[in-house]
């Protein structure tokens, strides 16, 4: 019987790590599965995993109001590291690049603790963007047994950086096999939630809430949004706001009042991947959404100035667009007027994988 301590820290995670959760289920007359949410997005983790009805053996509380990221890692290291000591777990397994993330790793390691990293070798190449996910990521590939990478290019990234290639396992991406589950299930759309309007014009699905756009750059994001849904008034903007005071206070400032633009509460995963399903175009600077929105040929455009996500860049359909605010009206109008564009972004296939990642990572440890 091999432990498995499954660290869950914020939504995306428990997104892309339920279908995990759900295969080692399959296994367990092999697999003791321990599942603990480390508490970085209590009320967010606690919607998806209640979807899919997963009830987490540990819950810590490390989270307090605006708390600085040296805040979040030392309780995390404290509350995490004792329920390691207690348990004494033959695997850790996270997925991403959160703070969660990257403290898993370095207790296994401290512990001698084999660590396995789900969605393995992504980069940008710069160290401050995105801050702090790319050292988070860089820490958590260097300390892992087990690298599981979502494509090609990532496991030539670890390749070139000289990490062992029995190690890396190339497996896909678990957000492919977590949106198709979703989008499989009975849906019937909650119109107090969604209002109902929203379907009667074309719809621009819009995220953003990433820690290196806090301050002037989201409000030039929401400023650029701004002039696009005055300028196409047949065009509606749903934007599922973060619950992040750092986003949520700017983004009212700037976008309330605005007829065609509904900004609506974070959204359960199955309403989530329902609406995007919808969309007409994605503007986001989630990483999860890129390869999200590639699964169900959605066009999207990139609010950073880089990703560790080419493969859809490559393919051609999602484009880096950054955030300055003439250049997202810019490239967003041209994808509205353009048919011949747009139709050519939409044709393109998903690089992300085929929805048996889970499988192919649960085999592996098995296998190790």
């Amino acid at each position: 019987m091999i432990n498995i301590l499954n660290v869950i820290g914020t939504r995306p995670e428990a997104i892309k790590m339920f279908p995990v959760v759900l295969e080692m289920k399959k296994h367990q007359d092999k697999i003791n599965q321990i599942i603990c949410c480390s508490g970085q997005h209590i009320e967010m983790v606690d919607q998806v995993l209640n979807l899919f009805k997963i009830e987490p053996d540990i819950k810590l509380n490390i989270m307090k109001k605006n708390q600085s990221l040296t805040s979040v890692t030392i309780n995390l290291m404290e509350q995490l590291g004792n329920v390691i000591t207690d348990l004494k777990p033959d695997w850790i397994v996270a997925q991403g690049d959160t703070t969660s993330v990257m403290v898993s790793s370095v207790l296994a390691f401290y512990n001698n603790i084999k660590f396995g990293h789900i969605e393995s070798g992504l980069r940008t190449g710069n160290i401050h963007n995105p801050f702090p996910e790319e050292v988070n990521r860089r820490i958590s590939d260097l300390l892992s047994e087990l690298c599981f990478v979502p494509t090609a290019k990532s496991r030539t990234h670890l390749i070139t950086e000289n990490y062992p290639t029995e190690k890396i396992k190339l497996t896909g991406n678990t957000v492919v096999d977590a949106a198709l589950y979703a989008s499989k299930l009975p849906y019937v759309i909650d119109y107090e939630k969604i209002p109902k309007k929203i379907f009667k014009n074309r719809i621009i699905l819009i995220t953003t809430h990433r820690r290196e756009s806090f301050g002037q750059t989201i409000k030039d994001i929401c400023k650029a949004f701004k002039a696009l849904a005055n300028a196409n008034e047949n065009i509606n903007f749903v934007f599922p706001t973060h619950l992040n005071p750092n986003v949520k206070l700017t983004v009212n400032s700037i976008l309330s009042n605005i007829e065609n633009v509904f900004l609506l509460q974070p959204l359960d995963y199955v309403s989530f991947i329902n609406l995007l399903k919808k969309a007409f175009l994605i503007l986001t600077d989630s990483g999860g959404i890129q390869e999200e929105a590639p699964t169900f040929n959605i066009p999207t455009l990139v609010l950073r100035n880089n990703t560790e996500r080419p493969e859809s860049v490559e393919c051609g359909i999602s484009k880096v667009i950054g955030t300055d605010k003439d250049k997202i009206v810019k490239e967003t109008q041209k994808l509205i007027d353009n048919k011949h564009l747009y139709n050519k972004m939409s044709a393109n296939v998903n690089p992300y994988g085929d929805g048996f990642a889970s499988k192919r990572i649960v085999d592996a440890i098995l296998d190790y």
